[in-house]
């Protein structure tokens, strides 16, 4: 009689087993995420660092992002954390909110002291472009985001794929990366269920001939 409830028990023990694995596999396939140039513009909040891959080797965590991106809602508030100096050290060890609030602060008491100062360290961008670039054009997979704000016109290039997440700080970064002017990550933190790719010119609102560089648009925030 024992036996018989002991085995009746096991059976059960392995059937709920196998379920909760089922169960599971399935969150993870759910949790399972690719993020291209206009789903992370007109999703929810995610910060962006464009870094100097050189930087990252030479200091590593003590390595300051040249700008960092707030992206939210197709809405972007754009720092140049050069003139911050805001590490990666100090990054990791705040939340998304506290990045947030830290840098208006830190914008603020700059451009306090300098009022008349010509570096703006803040903007907030109301029109953003996505260009879809000519397939011929090296690398093939060059996508980039141009935002314009008033007088001011910054291009946050997403430029080719990162093949793996790099580690900074502690903290895992995945995204894009990009040679427009020097070899800069642009990157945002991750995880292994997140990937990344681009837009293609089905997505866009406007195309031009493929003589053109530029392929294409998409318009944000018309």
């Amino acid at each position: 009689m024992n036996r018989k409830f002991s085995a009746r028990a096991s059976v059960l023990l392995i059937t709920v087993l196998m379920l909760v694995t089922l169960t599971g596999c399935g969150s993870s396939e759910a949790a399972a995420k690719t993020l291209t140039p206009k789903s992370i513009v007109e999703g929810d909040r995610t910060i962006w660092y464009m870094i100097d891959c050189g930087s990252v080797e030479d200091y590593g965590e003590e390595a300051i992002p040249l700008y960092i991106y707030i992206v939210e809602n197709s809405h972007v508030k754009e720092y140049w954390n050069h003139a911050l100096e805001v590490t990666m050290k100090d990054l990791a060890k705040m939340s998304d909110d506290e990045i947030t609030a830290r840098l208006e602060q830190l914008a603020k008491e700059y451009n306090e002291k300098k009022p008349d100062n010509s570096d703006i360290v803040e903007w907030d961008v109301s029109k953003i472009r996505i260009d879809v670039l000519n397939s011929d054009v090296e690398p093939t997979d060059y996508y980039s985001r141009e935002s314009v704000s008033d007088d001011h016109i910054q291009m946050i290039i997403f430029g080719e794929l990162l093949d793996q997440p790099v580690t900074i700080a502690g903290i895992q970064y995945g995204g894009y990366y990009q040679t427009h002017d020097h070899e800069d990550y642009v990157v945002t933190k991750t995880d292994d269920n997140t990937t990344f790719g681009f837009e293609t010119l089905d997505d866009c609102d406007e195309t031009y001939p493929s003589t053109d560089e530029t392929q294409g648009y998409i318009y944000l925030n018309k």
